[in-house]
Order: structure tokens, then C-alpha cells, then sequence
């Protein structure tokens, strides 16, 4: 009777882990991406973001801040918050000139970065999603690099420190401008701007 009680709590062990219901401790985050959609011109990608309760985070690059929070996986969940993060790049080439604009989307809000670029640059030399497919367990309140625009990190936070400017390296050393940046925030029912 033991070796059959042991038996089945290894298999549910088991299927618990492959199936990501292993909760995680408190003081970490499980991140992974997605790449939904991949062409010369335009790139989507689904960043996850999960943590065991309710968590601020903040995505950042030197010229932008998403922010956003994690929320009960589904009713009565319990150790498990998710949320996701959208990000597209699109290359957009219009008489003379060669664009890169960036998109990242979390929580009804929404940050556009739009740059010009050299005429012989290309989509997927500028906007790099670096966080892999398969979950990455990392610390909060440390930041994480999870991709690159042009030369310049885009980072993750996840926690508390989300509100100290000093979790993050400061930008790039280049300190280069947007053309046009711009952060809204929309209702996730209607769309409109608030």
C-alpha cells in the first residue's frame, strides 16, 4: 500500500511540474516568451509573467516605461498570478525614409516608439525579444533583461522595487532620443484613451 501511495504521489509530482502548477517562492518571478508572429517587416511577440500573489511590475527602456500588475490565474486560483505583456516591431518604409517603431502593451496601458533608422537597417537587427521560450525563474526586485531596442537594454521588474529608479541601469550610453514616444492608457473594455 506505501509503494502505491508513493507511486501516485509521483506522478502527481510529475504532472504538477510539467504543467507548471509548482508554485514558486514568494521572493520570485517565472517570466518566458512567445513569438506569435515573425515576417521581415513586423514582429509579435507574448511575454508571461507569472508570480505567486499580486505583483507590481514595470517593463523599461531608455526612452519608456510599461507598467502593469499580475492577477489570480482564474477564480479561486490560488499561488498563481499571471499577466501578459505584448510587444510588436514593425519596420515601416516610406519614401526616403526607414522606421522602427516598437509597441508594448500591459494592463489597458500602451507605449509606441517609433525611431528613424539607416535606409539598409532591418526589423530584426533593431527590436530582439531575448527572454526564451521556456520559463525563466528569476529573483524580484532585480531587474531582468529581456530584449533589446537598437543598442539599448529593455528590462523587467517585478515587485516592490518597480518604484526605485535606481533597480535599473540607467539607459544607454549614447543617450539617443525617440523620434516619438508617447504612453497612454486605455481602457481594456472600450479602447479610449483615459
Amino acid at each position: 500500500m506505501k509503494t502505491h501511495s508513493l507511486a501516485l504521489f509521483l506522478v502527481a509530482a510529475v504532472c504538477a511540474l510539467l504543467s507548471g502548477c509548482v508554485s514558486m517562492p514568494k521572493d520570485q518571478v517565472r517570466a518566458s516568451s512567445s513569438a506569435v508572429f515573425n515576417s521581415d517587416d513586423l514582429r509579435v511577440w507574448r511575454l508571461t509573467v507569472e508570480t505567486q500573489k499580486t505583483e507590481k511590475f514595470r517593463v523599461r527602456g531608455a526612452h519608456f516605461e510599461l507598467w502593469g500588475q499580475t492577477a489570480p490565474a482564474e477564480a479561486g486560483s490560488r499561488n498563481r498570478c499571471l499577466a501578459d505583456v505584448w510587444v510588436v516591431g514593425s519596420q515601416i518604409i516610406y519614401a526616403e525614409h526607414n522606421y522602427i517603431k516598437m509597441i508594448g502593451q500591459a494592463c489597458g496601458g500602451t507605449v509606441t516608439y517609433t525611431r528613424e533608422v539607416a535606409k539598409d537597417d532591418k526589423l530584426n537587427s533593431v527590436v530582439h525579444v531575448s527572454l526564451p521560450e521556456a520559463p525563466v525563474i528569476h529573483q524580484l526586485n532585480r531587474p531582468l533583461v529581456i530584449g533589446t531596442w537598437w543598442d539599448e537594454n529593455i528590462w523587467l521588474t517585478v515587485g516592490p522595487a518597480v518604484y526605485e529608479r535606481k533597480a535599473e541601469p540607467d539607459g544607454p550610453a549614447n543617450r539617443s532620443q525617440p523620434i516619438h514616444s508617447e504612453t497612454k492608457q486605455t481602457s481594456p473594455v472600450t479602447g479610449s484613451s483615459r
